[in-house]
């Protein structure tokens, strides 16, 4: 069948419109039943004819593109409704349509913005399963025109007479799943559709990216899918944007929801203050607030550490607030689970490294418990907690506490300091399960035993032994 449909298409040129129109028909019909078997040397047989018929009539092009056009509708309805395997093989040929497009239906080499946004719209809308359609186009993210001007695609898909519902918004979070990060090679750059004309530069994209941000930001969206969002907005969008010092209304916002949306408005606040110099004004009370026994039940609790440990490097900090995050911290372990202990001891440690004024509070007598402790836990500054006036007594009870790893963690408060601080990136995937799976391989030392038989004592003498038999 093959080699019939090859033979078809290289004949198109050589017969009258009338018995083209009848052989595409009969092509057509062969594809709907056997669409696997066909079509990948049907693309290949559209491709020569397109190239070796541009100086054809203007009807016969014309007939072509109607042609071209008649199988993308067919592909299309087959991606949106079909449950079958032949979806992907469907989809497979739409994204190899696309080098087709400058010769059947541009006059001038561009690349198929347009086209290229219909693929899109189709994942978008479509009421199947999209995960197995992904990883064909992610393929073709090596390719430079492909890579960038997926974000045009996204942009024009998007473009509609209303805001996207939900089930599109998840849909769209999978496709920038798959766009990563675009590594500059010194390398020949390759384009897909073989033109360079219409790839979008820097400033064109970030245009883009913000108008597919300004869209997505306004559905109404469960707690899960903000997370997606925000995580889509860190990871995908804002490395794409010029200035995104816009986003620092919504990061704030963001901040008071709690939980992982806490954290990811977090990060993002982080990389405004650290790369664009934003001022954001009592971001260490906001830092202080999230320091809760929730912390431990949140998805991004890993990263929340790392991005503390990031705002309580410098040494410049007063040494109020610090010894306030610390306090903090050291109330906390005493609730938190083992894991999330020992990186809490890490931390504490840090601390008290970059700021050496602070080795008062493991000394200082008088406020080794709750009823004498001067520290506030209810105050919303950790500058005005007065954990400056107290001591981290809690790390002393956590030496009694039933796992020896965790017990271990807390004697450091016993010797001097260390004189570098500990690696938090160490810890921070440190599990449960890892803990105990450590407990498990610590052999217990076996209790000394006696191995000489005992001489005879007094009870063995026959007169003793005498004494004791009215008993029996």
């Amino acid at each position: 069948m093959a080699e019939k449909l090859e033979l078809l298409l290289e004949s198109l040129g050589r017969l009258n419109p009338s018995d083209e129109m009848k052989k595409f028909d009969e092509l057509r019909s062969r594809l709907e039943s056997d669409i696997n078997f066909t079509l990948e040397d049907m693309m290949e047989a559209l491709l020569r004819n397109f190239e070796s018929n541009k100086m054809c009539n203007k009807e016969y092009i014309q007939w072509l593109k109607e042609s071209t056009m008649s199988i993308v509708e067919f592909l299309e309805h087959i991606c949106l409704h079909d449950g079958s395997k032949d979806r992907v093989t469907a989809f497979r040929g739409l994204l190899q349509l696309i080098p087709l497009y400058n010769d059947a239906f541009h006059s001038k080499p561009m690349f198929p913005n347009s086209e290229y946004s219909a693929i899109i719209r189709i994942l978008m809308t479509s009421d199947k399963d999209i995960a197995p359609l992904l990883p064909h186009l992610k393929d073709l993210m090596t390719y430079e025109d492909m890579h960038r001007n997926i974000w045009k695609a996204i942009d024009m898909a998007t473009k509609m007479d209303r805001l996207p519902d939900v089930k599109e918004l998840r849909r769209i979070l999978q496709i920038m799943a798959i766009v990563e990060p675009f590594k500059d090679s010194e390398g020949p750059k390759l384009y897909y559709s073989r033109v360079k004309v219409g790839v979008l530069n820097a400033k064109e994209t970030d245009k883009c990216v913000r108008r597919i941000w300004e869209r997505l930001s306004q559905v109404k969206m469960e707690s899960d899918v903000k997370q997606l969002l925000l995580l889509a907005l860190l990871e995908k969008m804002m490395p794409r944007m010029d200035k995104p010092i816009f986003l620092t209304d919504y990061f704030m916002a963001s901040l008071e929801h709690g939980g992982a949306i806490s954290v990811l408005s977090l990060q993002g606040i982080f990389d405004l203050i650290q790369k664009y110099n934003m001022n954001y004004p009592d971001v260490y009370g906001k830092l202080y607030s999230m320091f809760t026994p929730e912390l431990f039940k949140t998805s991004y609790k890993s990263r929340f550490y790392y991005l503390s440990d990031l705002f309580l490097s410098s040494t410049m900090l007063p040494e109020a607030l610090v010894a306030g995050f610390a306090k903090r911290m050291a109330r906390l372990s005493l609730v938190a689970p083992p894991p999330d202990v020992i990186i809490l001891m890490a931390f504490i440690t840090n601390l008290l490294i970059r700021h050496s004024n602070l080795k008062v509070l493991l000394s200082r007598p008088g406020s080794a418990s709750v009823d004498t402790d001067p520290y506030l836990p209810d105050e919303e500054s950790p500058s005005d907690s007065r954990a400056i006036e107290s001591c981290l007594w809690e790390i002393r009870l956590l030496q009694d506490h039933v796992l020896p790893t965790v017990a271990n963690a807390a004697l450091w408060i016993n010797h001097d300091l260390p004189t570098t601080e500990k690696d938090m990136s160490a810890l921070l995937e440190n599990k449960t399960q890892l803990i105990f799976e450590k407990e498990m391989k610590i052999k217990a030392q076996d209790p000394p035993l006696s191995f000489e038989r005992p001489t005879p004592s007094f009870l063995n003498k026959p007169t003793v032994q005498l004494a004791f038999g009215a008993w029996e």
